[in-house]
């Protein structure tokens, strides 16, 4: 503990000369003496690294620190410009943003826990940035006693106090030290570096207690006998050790005769450590490297004590040691070729110890056992599906649970079904001044300046005027100025424009799209359907469906047409049209706006496309299901002029291997959670297997509705794709 408060005392030194990258102290401000203990036990570490991401914060203290490093900014993305609009937020309304001094209020301070949280980060910043401001001043000895002893007061937890008494002790003595020498003045640095040098010595030593376990440096044992001696960390270049040069040390620069030599000290102790031992000796070091379990070598001690041993051996005054591989790395072999009884089933690790050569590991599977024909026919002759899948029938269903499956149903057996969160412990990684908008803060642009207007017209039914538009946007770019979002480079600029001029024309486009919808109601549809598949499977559906005027349900969509967006406006036409037929028109970004409409359709077909669907949300709770829109529109629409379905497949799988661009479209089948739940195993090894053995897709033609045997005959991404997304764009009016 004592050293974990030390370290943290002089990374904040060394911090003090730096540009205050957000990487660097927020790694500072995690560890455990300064705020990591409070945000640990009370889980709010991924609370600091929203506030962090949220408020844009990158670099440099306040804008006059942005300055001095010759970059002449506007300091929206600085620790200070960040704190402030976490402040205005906690004392300003959770629910609307407001402006004061040209700062816009940040993300919410939601509780007491927050709050707290808040002020303990100011405070451990407000001592980093003292030091800052500090550190280029050449100040007495005693001066910088009192500055380090309030600094440490200021950002060590108070529940790490007990532990500062070395640091502070290494201070008195460099107060003893300048009464016998007469220091002058000295700056921060010089100070860092004796503290630096002074804690690494006296880390070495450490008292011990008779009749107790004692931990301690290489110190001398006095040859009095231990019962068990375990020296830990023999690693290369640890023993014997290097003697430290200092610029003050005038022994290393003018050697004598008689002086000692570390080398030959060190190896003197090691014997002394062997001789010392009246039962066992431990030594240990690192033998696999961390990073690829490659062998490494110990210290030079090792070898030589065990060669030495071996030659005595021979007759028999003396054991050969017993060596002991400790397989501390997750990803070890062992774990995972399943010739011992360390098992592990980290997918992960699996993967890491194949790539790194063992060379043993046969095994490919999913997360979750994959649904296949073959799959579908067992589980088919075990039973009724609800129990034997272990279904409850009454099941409620949310309509955002019933979309959110189809967005990405990886992601959302993890996240819903399994309750791993793949993003939950992501660490903010960027800390560079942002030159350009990127692609999610371009399009929350988009959707909050034609979302303001489209909110208006909904709630007044009178279409703003293009000078009320114009002051609209206006509005939203000040704010994002303000709020940091908008570079002070000039490609930044620009794009805003851009963005500026796109909105505008989807808005004049939604202005077209609503005009005839003036004189009709305005509706809130709501969906309670239940879902009956036999088989014992089946589900409630409820939840509130956007809005509709009359028999017409139109979106505004700032995304630019997506295989996956499609997918979801249709299954929103489909639950309006459950009970009553509705049309469907959405208007999406595209090079030019893109309009998409579905005519109405009859409840009972509504229905039994609900129904369809419904196969697939089921199943997917427990098997794994390449289920992605992306692909399905690369199968239809790759080659464009094959009609055979299996070389659609081949051309598939290439495209998901391939890094062209033409493929990027299918990034969502190639994302962190599916590599989670389908690991090495291609996604299209069932359909291809089904393709070559004959199975094509005009079996589909005869089915109305998906069933066991539908889902037992063919592979279900072919269902998926020829069955359900074929409909998908053969509904979309012309």
């Amino acid at each position: 503990d004592r050293v974990l408060v030390s370290e943290a005392i002089l990374q904040a030194i060394h911090l003090a000369g730096t540009r205050f990258k957000m990487t660097e102290v927020l790694d500072w401000l995690v560890q455990a003496p300064v705020l990591g203990g409070y945000l640990d036990s009370h889980r709010l570490r991924p609370v600091l690294h929203r506030w962090i991401e949220e408020q844009m914060i990158r670099w440099g203290s306040d804008q006059s620190h942005v300055s001095t490093a010759e970059f002449e900014l506007n300091g929206k993305h600085t620790w200070e410009h960040g704190f402030e609009r976490l402040l205005l937020a906690k004392v300003g309304s959770e629910d609307q943003d407001f402006e004061f001094d040209g700062v816009l209020s940040g993300s919410g301070v939601t509780s007491q826990n927050e709050a707290v949280l808040l002020g303990r980060v100011l405070q451990a910043f407000d001592a980093l940035d003292r030091l800052r401001e500090t550190s280029g001043l050449t100040e007495s000895v005693e001066y910088w006693m009192d500055f380090l002893s309030t600094m440490i007061d200021l950002c060590i937890d108070p529940d790490w106090k007990e532990y500062t008494d070395q640091v502070r002790s290494q201070l008195s003595d460099l107060k003893k030290i300048n009464e016998l020498v007469g220091i002058e003045a000295v700056s921060l640095p010089i100070i860092g570096s004796f503290l630096q040098e002074q804690l690494e010595k006296s880390r070495l030593g450490r008292s011990w207690h008779p009749g107790e376990v004692t931990f301690t440096g290489m110190v001398s044992l006095h040859e009095i006998p231990f019962k068990v001696i375990a020296v830990i960390g023999l690693n290369d270049g640890s023993l014997p050790g290097r003697t430290p040069v200092s610029a003050f040390d005038l022994i290393s620069k003018f050697k004598r005769k008689g002086d000692r030599v570390r080398r030959l000290a060190d190896r003197q102790l090691f014997l002394d450590y062997l001789i010392a031992s009246s039962e066992h000796v431990h030594l240990s070091y690192t033998g696999l490297r961390q990073t690829d379990n490659k062998k490494v070598a110990p210290s030079v001690m090792i070898p030589l004590m065990v060669d030495h041993l071996k030659r005595l051996s021979r007759d028999g005054r003396f054991m050969v040691p017993v060596e002991h591989l400790h397989r501390l790395q997750p990803f070890h072999p062992d774990y995972f070729n399943g010739l011992g009884v360390l098992h592990s089933f980290s997918r992960v690790n699996a993967q890491l110890a194949e790539v790194l050569g063992s060379g043993r590991i046969e095994q490919r599977y999913t997360l979750l056992p994959e649904l296949t024909p073959a799959r579908m026919r067992e589980l088919s002759g075990m039973g009724p599906l609800g129990e034997v899948l272990g279904w409850e029938r009454e099941t409620e269903v949310r309509v955002d649970q019933f979309l959110a499956f189809f967005a990405d149903p990886c992601k959302y057996l993890l996240k819903d079904v399994v309750g791993v969160d793949l993003r939950e412990g992501e660490v903010p990684s960027l800390d560079d001044e942002p030159l350009n908008i990127d692609a999610l803060s371009a399009w929350k642009m988009r959707n909050e300046m034609v979302g303001s207007v489209v909110r208006q017209w909904a709630t007044t039914r009178i279409f703003p005027s293009e000078e009320s538009v114009e002051a609209q946007l206006s509005g939203f770019v000040h704010r994002y100025e303000v709020q940091g979002w908008v570079p002070d480079a000039l490609a930044g600029k620009l794009e805003l424009e851009k963005i500026m001029e796109e909105s505008r024309e989807l808005i004049r486009e939604f202005e077209l799209l609503v005009s005839g919808l003036q004189g009709l109601p305005l509706t809130q549809n709501e969906i309670d359907m239940d879902v009956d598949l036999g088989s014992g499977l089946g589900f409630r559906l409820r939840g509130n469906l956007p809005e509709i005027y009359g028999n017409q349900y139109v979106a505004l969509e700032v995304g630019k047409v997506t295989p996956a967006r499609e997918l979801k406006y249709w299954m929103i036409h489909l639950l309006h049209n459950a009970d009553d037929p509705v049309e469907t028109t959405v208007i999406f970004r595209d090079e030019t706006p893109k309009w998409i409409k579905y005519a109405s359709m009859e409840c009972g077909e509504a229905q039994r496309w609900i129904r369809n669907l419904g196969w697939f949300f089921i199943l997917g709770h427990s098997h794994t299901m390449p289920l992605y829109a992306s692909m399905s529109a690369h199968y239809l629409d790759i080659p464009k002029n094959e009609s055979n379905s299996l070389f659609r497949l081949y051309a598939l799988q290439d495209a998901l291997d391939s890094n062209e661009t033409y493929t990027k479209s299918l990034k969502d089948a190639r994302s962190v959670w599916v590599r989670h739940i389908w690991g090495e195993v291609d996604l299209l090894e069932t359909s291809v297997l089904s393709g070559e053995l004959g199975v094509g897709p005009e079996v589909l033609d005869r089915v109305t509705e998906i069933d066991v045997e539908v889902l037992a005959e063919i592979d279900v991404f072919r269902v998926f794709s020829e069955f359900i997304y074929r409909r998908v764009k053969e509904d979309q009016v012309k």
